[in-house]
């Protein structure tokens, strides 16, 4: 497999530097020699140098951009050149467009040059690939670590049952109060007074961010399971039978009001079978012993994988409760002006200004749920009780870390791993919590930058300064150094490769801009094999090559689709899934195109009943096979999926959905110029 990729990456690469020369021919002869240096590279060292060691450099000249002058580092395929020119010797003719020989960065920069740069360096940075046993050992011992380094849970987490509110009061009377993170400070060497400042700062940001909020109550909001595997078993299940409701869950969350759609269903479900009738038996829904999540590795990187733990389907269910409240009582106050949850666009518009004016800094987190406290979190959402308790109810305490592991590395005490942090990646509390610890912890810092009373008149005076989107953070230059010590001192950490608070290069929520260009690098995702998967992915690649006006390396892209598939060429921005275009046929029709047949007319028909024109083209579609289920728990996923009337459904569950290649009648307006 890795000969075979190599093979195609370096078809993409070749493409990509005809792109570069086509818009530079005078450097040309440079460029190529460039190419047969990279030749060379990959015949020596293979895979890795798409995606280890270009990427690597990569992020060396984003610090560069960011600093304004470019320092030799100790890295492959950085051979600096000879003489007194400051910079390398691969890709040096595009280095010099950037940065002058003395190695400083151009007061006339060529912005298309770094773009070019970019390109090469990250197109294979997010390739997906399976890692080795050796890569997912080393992450999990990481997490392990990690853990080790935060401290034990307060008493509060650590109950069985049912937990007196003014106990919780007593627990979390304030960060400025907390004897933990003061004794902390001290051990960071940091300024005492400067600390008790900080920390009083954020109990008034997070008063001001839960008091914006309607007090929680469960009944309200609405139950529903995720996307994610569940810690029970691997295959699919109906995860609808509950078959481990903990009674810590059941303090917060009673079975009775949460697990079925009435009170007659609950009682149901322990009432005698009648003789001669075979029961369907369930395990019992309440059990003392509370569920452990899952740890699952998946692939992320050509370096490393990335862990998420499979959550119990109870703490799931319930989680997605607090998840559905949390985004609705944000999007309905004024921390809409600062968080929108499945809105990304916010951050990469503060990330371009930030990149044309350097008056903001985007600032990335290393580990960031692994490093989020229960003590942080304890205080942070102390005003708001019943929330707290629920949050404590849903967390799962331990998780199954051997799971991972090789078998020489594995223990028994692994197998429940009573965690320290929080939650972990998985649980869909996670993302929300970070969220909002993370932007209070933004907003206090710049109030303390601007000496500025934490009011909330003055917090929402921060509008277009300041903005969160899980670990990604954007606040004014001036709040950096505060946010930084701030962030330590809750026992988070920043990751100074992605963080940037200088020069004219930013980065956030996947847009990487420099002096207010966006310079975003296309990623190309994983060799294709032929599944219906690897054909949408490719085609999105193509697509995002087309955008970029990078037409040889598109052109590329299209020859490695299968032959026989067609597929249509659509408009830019008409959303419908094809082979995008800023130019269509001049006569309006729809064309379909195969790479044995090249561009035709497709086969098009009158559809009487909907009184539009269709025509014949691939598509993806699911293909699963629903296994059906019966008795009331169907009827609580009936009233939990809401289901439209003029849809055909059914109560059950689907084996891992597969997507399939179909040739299908659509509508051709989808397909053809307005």
């Amino acid at each position: 497999m890795s000969k075979s990729h190599c093979e195609v990456l370096l078809g993409l690469y070749h493409h990509i530097w005809e792109d570069v020369m086509e818009s530079r021919p005078e450097l040309r002869v440079e460029l190529q020699r460039d190419l047969y240096c990279l030749h060379e590279f990959i015949r020596n060292w293979g895979l890795r140098v798409f995606m280890r060691d270009l990427p690597a450099v990569g992020k060396h000249f984003d610090k560069c951009l960011a600093s304004g002058q470019y320092e030799h580092p100790n890295l492959p395929l950085t051979k600096q050149k000879g003489g007194s020119v400051k910079c390398p010797l691969f890709l040096g003719v595009l280095h010099l467009l950037v940065f002058d020989e003395f190695g400083v960065l151009r007061e006339n920069c060529d912005t298309e040059a770094v773009i070019f740069l970019r390109q090469i360096y990250f197109a294979a940075k997010k390739t997906a690939f399976d890692c080795d046993q050796e890569s997912v050992d080393a992450m999990a011992l990481d997490f392990l670590e990690v853990d080790l380094t935060l401290p034990h849970p307060d008493s509060f987490w650590e109950g069985d049952g049912a937990y007196v509110e003014k106990d919780m009061l007593a627990t979390y009377r304030g960060f400025g109060d907390s004897g933990l993170l003061l004794s902390r400070g001290l051990l960071l060497g940091f300024d005492t007074e400067g600390v008790q400042t900080f920390l009083t700062c954020l109990d008034f940001v997070t008063k001001h961010v839960c008091s914006s909020w309607d007090v929680y109550f469960p009944r309200q909001w609405r139950h529903r399971h995720g996307p994610g595997a569940i810690s029970e078993t691997t295959r699919k299940v109906f995860k609808y039978h509950w078959t481990n409701w903990s009674e810590v869950l059941e303090s917060e969350f009673p079975i009775a009001d949460h697990g079925f759609h009435s009170y007659a269903a609950w009682a149901d479900r322990f009432k005698p079978i009648p003789r001669g009738l075979k029961p369907v038996v369930y395990p019992m829904p309440v059990k003392a012993e509370e569920p452990s999540s899952r740890m699952v590795a998946v692939p992320k990187t050509f370096k490393k994988p990335r862990l998420i733990a499979a959550e119990p389907a109870e703490h799931q269910w319930c989680q997605q409760n607090i998840w559905h409240y949390l985004r609705s009582m944000t999007e309905g106050s004024w921390l809409n002006h600062f968080v929108r949850f499945d809105d990304q666009s916010l951050n990469r518009e503060l990330c371009r200004r930030g990149s044309l004016t350097g008056s903001l800094v985007t600032v990335d987190l290393s580990a960031a749920s692994d490093r989020m406290t229960c003590h942080v979190v304890g205080q942070m959402f102390r005003f708001q009780a019943e929330l707290l308790c629920a949050l404590r109810a849903t967390r799962t305490r331990t998780v199954n870390v051997s799971n991972c592991l090789s078998a020489e590395k594995r223990g028994a005490d692994l197998d429940r791993y009573p965690l320290r942090k929080f939650s972990t990646m998985g649980s869909a509390c996670t993302f929300p919590v970070q969220t909002l610890v993370f932007l209070s912890i933004a907003l206090a810092a710049s109030l303390q930058a601007r000496s500025l009373a934490p009011t909330l008149g003055n917090i929402q005076m921060l509008r277009g300064e300041v903005a969160v989107f899980g670990d990604d953070i954007i606040v004014p230059t001036e709040a950096q150094e505060i946010l930084f010590k701030g962030l330590e001192l809750l026992y988070f950490k920043v990751n100074k490769d992605k963080s940037f608070v200088t020069g004219r290069f930013r980065e956030s929520c996947g847009l990487d801009a420099f002096r207010g260009v966006d310079v975003t690098p296309v990623y190309w995702k994983g060799l294709l094999d032929g599944s219906p998967e690897s054909i949408s992915s490719t085609v999105a690649v193509r697509n995002n090559f087309y955008r970029k006006f990078l037409m040889n390396a598109a052109k590329y892209t299209e020859t490695v689709m299968p032959t026989a598939i067609p597929i249509a060429w659509v408009p830019m921005g008409s959303g419908a899934f094809g082979l995008t275009t800023r130019v269509m046929a001049s006569d309006g029709l729809a064309r379909i195109w195969t790479l044995r047949r090249g561009i035709i007319s497709p086969k098009r028909r009158w559809n009487d009943g909907l009184h539009v024109w269709e025509i014949c083209t691939g598509c993806l579609v699911d293909s699963t096979s629903r296994i059906r289920v019966e008795g009331n728990a169907a009827l609580l996923q009936y009233f939990t999926e809401e289901p439209s009337p003029l849809k055909k459904w059914e109560a059950g569950y689907d084996p891992r959905p597969t997507l399939r290649w179909r040739r299908k009648w659509v509508s051709e307006q989808d397909y053809t110029s307005s």
